[in-house]
């Protein structure tokens, strides 16, 4: 059904919010550990992307969905 693809999309974009959040942050402490300021820096800058995309897609995820659901209701 329609509400079940819709759960799972935000169940799938979380879940990988998450491992590109865990990988960000392994490569953080990596480049901690190894006196690589660069790579560490690089993490960061990266996972601040990911964060704003991640928020971007949820926003427009929650947008799209909420005028589908307005939509359907009305018919």
């Amino acid at each position: 059904s329609e509400t079940f693809g819709i759960i799972a999309e935000i169940v799938g974009d979380v879940v990988g919010f998450i491992v590109d959040s865990l990988h960000e942050f392994s490569e953080f402490l990596a480049g901690v550990f190894t006196g690589n300021w660069d790579r560490a820096w690089d993490a960061i800058v990266q996972h601040f992307k990911t964060t704003s995309k991640f928020l971007t897609l949820s926003v427009e995820d929650v947008l799209e969905n909420g005028v589908s659901s307005v939509c359907l209701a009305g018919t």
